[in-house]
């Protein structure tokens, strides 16, 4: 910086759907950072859309704003809760009447496409920074698509198959011992493919679905952000103790180091263009094979401790400031803080028990929730 020059600060805007808990918590940490040396205090701009709304959204040949802040001259801009899909129409057909159209989702839809190519001009134009850019999300928008694209990148994936056709579906199934599905786009829970599912889902009347083998191995999650894992954590189903006490779903952190090929997973979110990502894999000898990665991560569903600890480190990143610490990895589970469904559908059962006991029978203690 040159003599005479005063330090600016750094504005990173946070944007997402109001009422996001998500970005309530990127924006604290955001403000929770100390000044960037070289550049000054981090500003946060906290933008939000809300449901019955618009952006409220101005430009022209060389400025754009969002009300009174001008995007094209912040720093960083962070986006979440936005799906962004290549949508397909189909063609008129004599049975559809296009006059049932809602008026009010037609503008809607105008009112998210004016988001999007805003953002696809400002990722053009290579300022602010955006976390992640549309290009790269929509290039994600198919999850086979991006399997495929890794494999061709030699980074190893689950094997995979779309498919419609029941003899494809059949010979995909016979040569994997357990095998589980999910919409082509990546949409929801990978699920176990039986042949109740072999029978709903595959027709020529369906759409194609995503097949994957299961490769035996735990489960785990990995967060990266330009280049460096910030958290992998394997996940413990709920289950109960030895004095048989419902235990919560579990979250154990994991040493990178002790884990062979993590490489692959700083790779896997640079070969699909993500400064920002989850990388869902199973954790083998032979290192991680990926079944899924996510350019929009939810991280709200961790752990506070853990949540906390991975906005850190993206707010350090979209900053430009120096990255904190890793998560500290251990044995010791962290439980997630919420009620346990299934322990609560019992308690009722427990108490209709309890009428029919009689006064000479011992109570069962009872247990410590």
């Amino acid at each position: 910086m040159g003599h005479g020059s005063t330090e600016s600060p750094v504005t990173v805007a946070v944007l997402a759907p109001a009422g996001s808990t998500q970005a309530e918590l990127i924006a604290d940490a955001l403000g929770a950072l100390a000044p960037v040396a070289g550049r000054g205090p981090v500003e946060v701009a906290r933008l939000a859309i809300a449901p019955d709304r618009t952006a409220p959204l101005t430009l022209d040949g060389t400025e754009i704003w969002w009300d009174q802040l001008r995007l094209d001259r912040i720093d960083a801009l962070y986006f979440h809760g936005f799906g962004f899909e290549q949508p397909v129409i189909p063609p008129p057909a004599p049975l559809c009447d296009w006059s049932l159209w809602q008026v009010g989702a037609l503008i809607a839809q105008q009112g998210w496409s004016a988001l999007f190519s805003v953002l696809s001009r400002l990722e053009a134009a290579g300022t602010p920074r955006l976390v992640n850019p549309p290009s790269a999300r929509l290039a994600g928008f198919a999850l086979a698509d991006s399997l495929d694209r890794l494999g061709r990148a030699g980074i190893p994936v689950a094997p995979w198959l779309v498919t419609n056709d029941g003899a494809a579906a059949d010979r995909f199934t016979a040569d994997h011992e357990v095998t589980v599905w999910r919409p082509i786009t990546g949409g929801g829970a990978w699920q176990p493919f039986r042949e109740r599912q072999r029978r709903d889902l595959i027709a020529l009347d369906q759409p194609p679905v995503l097949l994957a083998q299961v490769v035996a191995g735990p489960l785990a999650r990995a967060y990266v952000t330009d280049g460096t894992i910030v958290l992998i954590a394997s996940q413990v189903p709920p289950g109960r103790d030895a004095a048989g006490i419902e235990q919560l779903e579990q979250f154990r952190v994991l040493d990178a180091a002790d884990l062979p090929g993590t490489d692959r997973l700083v790779a896997a979110a640079a070969a699909l263009g993500l400064a920002w990502a989850m990388v869902t894999f199973v954790v083998t000898d032979a290192g991680p094979v990926i079944y899924d990665i996510d350019p929009d991560p939810v991280i709200t569903d961790l752990p506070t401790e853990l949540a906390r600890g991975v906005a850190g480190a993206l707010a350090a990143r979209l900053a430009g400031a120096p990255a904190p610490p890793p998560l500290a990895a251990g044995d010791v589970a962290v439980e997630r803080p919420t009620l346990l469904l299934r322990r609560m559908l019992q308690l009722p059962f427990e108490l209709e028990t309890l009428k029919y006991r009689t006064t000479a029978e011992p109570a069962a203690a009872a247990p410590d929730v």
